[in-house]
């Protein structure tokens, strides 16, 4: 599958196109084609430098994204294929109030993002498309 991913900071002159191994949907997991993703001020800043917690290059940027449910992993059964899916920003933060152990699993910095062709997450990190 492609992946846009950071291979250098500095700008978007460190973006590339590149191939990676499309991802499989663990237990409790959905696999999602993705089909948009949103550049935020935030993203833009990934770009231009590293983040203290963020993973280091190559980093798939892009902390938003939209698309279609592909498949689902053993246990999964929230959402069907096809369902159409946004991802939230705090994979982990579901309820409650925040915590900065919420962190670790922000798209596009300390996780990879939405800008590829598939993305893989727990079927809790995702919310219905109007």
């Amino acid at each position: 599958m492609k992946a846009w991913t950071i291979q250098s900071h500095g700008g978007v002159d460190g973006l590339a196109l590149a191939e990676q191994p499309q991802p499989e949907p663990a237990p409790g997991e959905v696999l999602v084609r993705v089909c948009a993703a949103s550049l935020n001020y935030r993203d833009l800043l990934t770009v231009q430098a590293q983040r203290p917690g963020n993973l280091p290059p190559p980093l798939v940027p892009c902390s938003d994204g939209a698309g279609e449910v592909a498949a689902a992993g053993a246990g999964a059964s929230r959402w069907k294929v096809g369902d159409r899916v946004a991802g939230i920003f705090f994979r982990d933060w579901l309820a409650g109030p925040f915590d900065l152990k919420f962190h670790a699993a922000a798209g596009g910095g300390s996780i990879h993002g939405w800008l590829r062709e598939f993305v893989a997450v727990p079927e809790t990190a995702l919310v219905a498309v109007p």
